[in-house]
């Protein structure tokens, strides 16, 4: 018998939340109301809630051969306001990529990356945030969920993963939902393309509905 995984929320690159990310239970089959409502943030504060949520730092390549370095906490946090990668202001949660050149002349970039894990982990449901991606090449923004515990099943694509949005920088008109499973890798997915504007221009809502046996987005 197989053991149900819990997942926690991650966001990642550059993009905006506002007004919160919100999960909600029991309502199935697209019928989910404002009572099923069992979590949510609204980003009131001047600060990343860490109750709710923590910052994942990574170093360049780590993973997708990304050119960015994901920061940590404390160097957010210290950091000169025109610097910080992660922001919340005015109830918006800002993840911001920033672009730095030495005297030599070498470029780096820096980002931010969050997670709820071991914070806010939810089996079934329906998980939503609204959004508003950046333009521009090599923009990757991403909204996703992983199991909170991942080396249940083992590394990944075992553990599986459930991409809620991800839009290309280069290609604002559409967004892509996708999970990933198995060994060797397997994933199934599904894209929404706007035919008058695109996800850089306005806030959208962007959601999966979790249910047994079934992803709906």
């Amino acid at each position: 018998m197989k053991t149900k995984v819990a997942a926690a929320l991650l966001a990642g690159a550059a993009l905006i939340l506002s007004p919160a990310v919100c999960l909600a239970e029991s309502g199935g089959a697209g019928n989910y109301t404002q009572e099923d409502l069992v979590w949510e943030d609204q980003f009131d504060g001047d600060a990343l809630d860490t109750a709710n949520w923590n910052y994942e730092p990574h170093e360049p390549g780590w993973v997708n051969n990304e050119s960015q370095r994901y920061v940590g906490e404390e160097e957010n946090r210290s950091a000169a306001p025109e610097e910080k990668n992660v922001i919340v202001k005015d109830g918006f949660l800002i993840l911001q990529a920033r672009k730095y050149v030495d005297e030599s002349g070498k470029v780096s970039y820096t980002s931010g990356r969050i997670n709820t894990q071991h914070k806010q982990d939810f089996l079934y449901g329906r998980f939503e945030a609204r959004l508003k991606v950046p333009y521009g090449n090599a923009f990757l923004p991403a909204f996703w969920m992983m199991p909170t515990e991942e080396s249940l099943y083992g590394q990944w694509p075992k553990c599986g993963e459930i991409d809620i949005m991800e839009v290309l920088g280069n290609q604002t008109d559409t967004s892509y939902a996708t999970i990933h499973y198995g060994e060797p890798h397997r994933e199934s997915q599904g894209s929404k393309k706007l035919d008058a504007d695109n996800f850089s221009d306005d806030f959208h809502v962007f959601a999966c509905e979790w249910d047994p046996g079934e992803f709906r987005f």
